[in-house]
């Protein structure tokens, strides 16, 4: 019997932007917010 099987990352998209505090150098940065699903399949 061979199995097969897998990741998948789908709809990687940036939903969101803000300017945040960073908590190691206490500086003002850029923070970005990501969203996507994964598909794990199996043969």
């Amino acid at each position: 019997m061979l199995l097969i099987h897998g990741v998948y990352r789908f709809g990687l998209k940036k939903v969101g932007v803000r300017r945040d505090v960073c908590y190691n150098c206490k500086e003002q940065c850029i923070a970005e917010r990501w969203q996507s699903f994964h598909c794990h399949h199996l043969f």
